[in-house]
């Protein structure tokens, strides 16, 4: 399975489905799902998504109120 991932992810970059920067993250989760050693480092950067989703956003600093505008219908 890992050579099948290995030329699909190759043929989509020749297509220009995906970039660069994406077939070397592939190719990098196809190295680490077929090691037998368990402890390599999962290469997604786990500990970046979590903090990521752990940052959070009041409604204030998103909605902003445009000026002129009608708020009343």
């Amino acid at each position: 399975m890992p050579i099948s991932i290995l030329l699909l992810s190759d043929l989509s970059y020749h297509l220009g489905i995906i970039g660069l920067a994406e077939m070397l993250e592939r190719a990098d989760i196809v190295r680490w799902v077929s090691e037998d050693d368990a402890a390599v480092r999962d290469p997604r950067g786990a500990n970046d998504i979590e903090s990521h989703h752990e940052q959070s956003v009041r409604d204030e600093e998103v909605f902003v109120p445009v000026p002129g505008v009608l708020t009343s219908w």
